[in-house]
């Protein structure tokens, strides 16, 4: 069984890649790219069990692709 849920027409749902995860981004605010996705590659060889610290990056979607590569312990967003 899948669960719907309901987008407003200026809305769009982006699949993470990330074990069946998926987003829903607002077309009229901010919405991640590939310079993010881009960034979290670059990023990706952060030492287990470490703190990450996501600061300004809009919706939060660094942090959580770096869960893709990553094994840190705790994300944080400001």
């Amino acid at each position: 069984m899948t669960d719907k849920v309901k987008i407003n027409d200026n809305e769009r749902v982006d699949d993470l890649q990330l074990n069946g995860l998926k987003i829903i981004q607002n077309e009229d605010a901010f919405c991640y790219g590939i310079d993010s996705v881009l960034l979290s590659d670059f990023a990706k060889e952060i030492k287990d069990n470490s703190n990450v610290l996501d600061l300004g990056t809009g919706n939060g979607i660094i942090g959580l692709l770096l869960l893709r590569e990553s094994k840190f312990k705790k994300c944080n967003r400001n």
